[in-house]
Parts: C-alpha cells; sequence; structure tokens
C-alpha cells in the first residue's frame, strides 16, 4: 500500500501530462487565428487593389485599358496570394440609387416583369434586361427582354 500511496502522492512529471492534453486545443486555436488573420489580410489587399483600381478607371481615357487594370489587381493579388484564380467582371451605375435596381422597361402585357419583346432602357449597356444590377453569376441572372428601345 504504501508504494500506491506513494505513487498517488508524487507530483512530478503532472506539469507534462497537463500540458499534453491543453498544447493541441492551444495549437488549433493558434493555427485558426493565423489563418483568419491571413485571410483578413488577404481580403484588406484585395479590396485596397480594387479601390485603387476604380480610381484609375475614372481617368479619362481608362476605357481602352482595360487590361492593364485587370493586370494591376492580378498582380497586387498575385503577390500575396500566388495561386488565386480570379474573375474580373465589370458594372458601371450612373448614380449609387441605382444599384441592385432592376432596368426600367415598358411593360406592354402588364404581367409586372419584362417580357420577350418589351423594351428597355439598357442602363449599363451589356444587351440584357437585368432582374437585378448585380452582375453577371448572381442570382438574378440578366433576361434578354429586346432591343433597348425607351
Amino acid at each position: 500500500m504504501s508504494r500506491l500511496q506513494t505513487f498517488c502522492g508524487d507530483q512530478n512529471g503532472s506539469a507534462v501530462v497537463e500540458f499534453a492534453m491543453i498544447a493541441p486545443v492551444l495549437l488549433m486555436t493558434l493555427a485558426g487565428v493565423l489563418d483568419m488573420s491571413y485571410n483578413y489580410y488577404a481580403q484588406a489587399q484585395l479590396q485596397g487593389a480594387v479601390q485603387h483600381v476604380a480610381g484609375l478607371s475614372t481617368v479619362e481615357g481608362a476605357e481602352f485599358r482595360h487590361e492593364d487594370l485587370d493586370r494591376a489587381v492580378r498582380d497586387a493579388v498575385h503577390r500575396i496570394v500566388a495561386d488565386a484564380e480570379l474573375e474580373i467582371s465589370r458594372s458601371s451605375y450612373a448614380n449609387f440609387s441605382d444599384i441592385a435596381q432592376p432596368d426600367d422597361f415598358t411593360d406592354v402585357d402588364d404581367k409586372g416583369v419584362c417580357n420577350d419583346g418589351e423594351p428597355f432602357e439598357d442602363a449599363n449597356g451589356n444587351g440584357f434586361w437585368m432582374r437585378t444590377a448585380d452582375p453577371p453569376g448572381s442570382a438574378a441572372p440578366a433576361m434578354r427582354c429586346s432591343t433597348s428601345s425607351t
């Protein structure tokens, strides 16, 4: 019985056992924080690059430099995330209140939606009536109504 009492009462090495139990949780938490920090940094850099290029695109003559502007965004992103795949699309609006608003159209058949053949105002010049002004690939895809005539 004295050996069992000695074994149970001995505290040597207990810190190592406790650390071994806590270390995986601590390391996973640290890895998660580092991953979130990297993603936040990459997102901030992407947003900064896009804002910089958006500013450059408002300068006179920028409409002919799309490839240069796209390259600037790609270069900025690839400096941080080398294997990132980018798909760049553009949308333009006359003012901020037009964002996420459908193109105006003449509802000839009174159905409340732009059907094939009804004239519409092509606000962003893409040749399609937009249910919402969201970019291509969104939940509300473009629909061809007719050529713009209103």
